[in-house]
Parts: C-alpha cells; sequence; structure tokens
C-alpha cells in the first residue's frame, strides 16, 4: 500500500503473437464503506467489474463501470456496503483480456492515538490553529476540558487545521469566525468528530440591503463562502456526528437572486473526504445556501471531487439545495441521507468527469422560507462531461409540483425510484 491508501495493479498481455498489446492497471480508493475502482485499459466491447470479501466464494457486481475517453481514460466504477476494516478482492474483466484482479482494505472505524491534547479554556480564546503531524500508527487527538468554548472572535475561523495529518479532532464546542467555524486547509487523514458549531459570519459587518433584499458589507460584497465547515483541498479527511446549527446570519431566498448566505459544509476539490451521521440544521430564522456546498462547479475537480462519500447526514432549511455533489463528482457517493425543508434536494448537474451515485436518500417537504420549491433532484445546466453517468437507485421524494431536470447530453441511470408527482421536462419518466 502506498501513501494515500491507493493500491494499484498492473498486467501487459500479447494476444495471438499480435502486434496488439493490451495494458491494463486497476487502482482502488477505499473509504469506511466504499472504495472507488479505476480499470486503465483500452476501451472494451464488455467490461465487468465484480468484488468479494476475502475468504468469501461468491463474486457481487459492482455498478455498472463507465468509461471516459476524454479525462484520465479508463473504466471508473464504485463498490458499496462495504465493511469496514476488511480486506476485499476485486476482478475486473473484458473482451480479448484476461481478467486482472487485485485487493484492497477498507479504512477502520478507530485510529491509534499516540498523544492527547486538551485544549483549556485559556487557550480557547483566541482561538485555535492545528498544525500538528501523527503518523498512521499514531494519530494526535485533540479535545477540550469540560465547558470550554472555543471562540473565533476577531478571526477568520474558530479552529484552522492548516496542513495538519493524522489527527483527530473531537468533542470541540465552537462559537463564531468571521468566515468559518472549523477550516480544514491542505490537510492530510484528518478526522473532525461530534464537535458543535454555531455562531459564524460577523454579524456585525452585514447589514440587509433592503433594495435587493440581500446582505451586503460596506463594500457591497455579498456574503459568500462562509460556512460551518470549510473544506479545502487535502486527502482522507471525516467530518462525523458534527451539529452545525445558528449561523449569525441566514441566507436570501430565490425571489431576490441566487442565494448569498451561510452553509453548514462547503467543500473545495479535496479527495476521499467522508462527511457522514452529522446534522446540519438551520431554522425559520437562520437559512443556509446550500447545506452541503461545492465550490468550481464546471471543474473537472470541483466540489468534492472524488472518491467521496455522504452518507446518514440530516439537512433541512437550505433556501437552496439540501447538497450540491457539482463539480467532478468522479466516484462521488451519496446515500441514506434525510433532506427536507430545502428549496431544492440533490444537484448532481456539472457532473464533469463522474460517474456519482445517488441511492436510498429521503427528500419531503420541499420549501425555502416563502413555501417556494423546485426540483428533488437537480441536472438542469449543460454544462457536464461528454461520457459522464449518473445513477439513481431506490430514493424516495415528496414533492409535489416539483421538476426533475435532466439534459440530454447526461447519462443518466435510474432504477426503482419513488417520485411522487415529479414530471420531467423531457419526458424521460
Amino acid at each position: 500500500t502506498n501513501p494515500g491508501n491507493i493500491m494499484r495493479v498492473n498486467l501487459i498481455l500479447g494476444l495471438c503473437l499480435s502486434v496488439v498489446v493490451f495494458a491494463a492497471e486497476l487502482e482502488f480508493r477505499p473509504t469506511f464503506e466504499s472504495c472507488g475502482v479505476y480499470f486503465r485499459t483500452s476501451s472494451l466491447r464488455s467490461c465487468q467489474i465484480s468484488y468479494r470479501e476475502k475468504g468469501s466464494e461468491t463474486w457481487l457486481p459492482a455498478f455498472e463501470p463507465v468509461f471516459d475517453r476524454n479525462y484520465d481514460a479508463c473504466y471508473r466504477s464504485s463498490i458499496v456496503d462495504l465493511r469496514e476494516n476488511t480486506e476485499y478482492e476485486v476482478r475486473a474483466e473484458g473482451a480479448r483480456i484476461e481478467p486482472v484482479s487485485g485487493s484492497f482494505r477498507t479504512w477502520a472505524n478507530e485510529v491509534p492515538i499516540a498523544r492527547e491534547i486538551i485544549i483549556s479554556p485559556a487557550e480557547a480564546t483566541g482561538g485555535v490553529t492545528i498544525s500538528d503531524k501523527g503518523r498512521p500508527d499514531g494519530y494526535i487527538c485533540y479535545t477540550a476540558a469540560p465547558g470550554t468554548i472555543i471562540s473565533g472572535e476577531g478571526r477568520s475561523e474558530a479552529l484552522l487545521l492548516d496542513g495538519a495529518e493524522y489527527v483527530v479532532v473531537k468533542n470541540l464546542i465552537l462559537r463564531g469566525g468571521n468566515n468559518s467555524g472549523i477550516k480544514l486547509q491542505n490537510c492530510r487523514y484528518v478526522r473532525v468528530q461530534n464537535c458543535e458549531i454555531s455562531g459564524w459570519c460577523d454579524a456585525a459587518n452585514w447589514q440587509l440591503d433592503r433594495g435587493s433584499g440581500r446582505m451586503r458589507n460596506a463594500q457591497k460584497a455579498a456574503l459568500w463562502n462562509k460556512n460551518g465547515i470549510s473544506i479545502d483541498r487535502g486527502f482522507g479527511q471525516v467530518i462525523e456526528r458534527c451539529y452545525i446549527y445558528d449561523p449569525a446570519l441566514s441566507a436570501n431566498a430565490w425571489r431576490y437572486g441566487h442565494p448569498d448566505g451561510p452553509q453548514g459544509i462547503a467543500a473545495w476539490k479535496p479527495e476521499a473526504t467522508v462527511i457522514r451521521y452529522n446534522d446540519i440544521c438551520g431554522s425559520n430564522w437562520r437559512w443556509w445556501n446550500d447545506g452541503i456546498a461545492g465550490s468550481g462547479n464546471f471543474d473537472l475537480d470541483g466540489g468534492l471531487n472524488r472518491d467521496a462519500d455522504v452518507y446518514g447526514n440530516y439537512i433541512a432549511f437550505a433556501n437552496d439545495d439540501a447538497i450540491e455533489l457539482d463539480g467532478g463528482q468522479q466516484n462521488v457517493r451519496c446515500f441514506r441521507n434525510h433532506f427536507e425543508h430545502c428549496f431544492m434536494g440533490i444537484s448532481v448537474q456539472g457532473s464533469m468527469t463522474g460517474p456519482s451515485f445517488v441511492f436510498e436518500n429521503l427528500i419531503v417537504h420541499l420549501g425555502d422560507e416563502f413555501g417556494e420549491r423546485a426540483s428533488a433532484f437537480k441536472t438542469a445546466n449543460l454544462w457536464n462531461g461528454f461520457y459522464t453517468a449518473s445513477f439513481f437507485y431506490h430514493n424516495t421524494s415528496f414533492n409535489p409540483g416539483g421538476v426533475l431536470n435532466i439534459p440530454e447530453n447526461m447519462q443518466l441511470v435510474a432504477r426503482n425510484n419513488i417520485l411522487r408527482e415529479i414530471k420531467s421536462p423531457h419526458r424521460r419518466f
């Protein structure tokens, strides 16, 4: 296993003494319960990827592989519903090529802790910056004394993780931050667990412009990129079991133009990110722009970028999307989430490389602060990767009057979804 838990298997075959030579390579990008699979070979007439838990005799199919001729030409697929800290075997097969096999191990829920640092109330008053580097066999764990509140007053964020590696941050209470409650910047293998985040946005410097219906500062700038947690690049980062609520300001509704305002979590081009079991709750007084947002919606590596899992989250009260998957969407998986009281549900527009996988989500009671709503699933923009694809399985949505926007240039596989009173402008459903 090389750094980044990326595993590759190579195979070169000459066929029938022909001048044709096929080079094949398998690459794995595992998380706790999923794995992105990359099979680099010539475009085949057919390709199947199957897997099994090590020691099992039964091979199971992965998601249907998608071949991309434009971007890092290869077959891409995901394997889901895996067990944590478990070894799996994978086999890729195609016409006119011998099977290629390899193995990987999923991430462990628990990591070894070499050192624990307890943040005192005195250390917390001016915010906290962490740049420590632990090791794979010895993480550094940061927590706080009971009752300690980490303050972001006068700072860009209450907690900055800057280039940290193999660090766990858990059981912290964070208040304030001009831009974010927590920011992860170029970190590797950092876990943020069971933190309570509220009160960011620097409300004193923003006023409601009654002419436009939007918040503006003295320079007339929009209230943009204010996030409970900001993820700026990095690899192998985990956000889990956090409570993100009550920013100091609220996002405007669509009737005043595209919403500007706070977001629960925002991602800028990280790799191998897991966001799970978080409560991202606005209210009638504090609305999100997006519950989970991405930047670089039409960049090849935008948003959550690649090899990400978003599952088990509750998101409510967004004046735009419950979640944006927009961007690279290369083996980005969104599943078993509960979304409600949002203008839109799940956005997969701007799928630039793909494939993405959206399954077993519940989307109900859509509506922004004025009760206006759009689509449960959004793919409205015609700007997508040429070979990209998105898979929708077993989702449930109740959205009277909504529209499922599907552009004709995007490959979509949808099975066993319960979509009540949803219409498609292209008559595909």
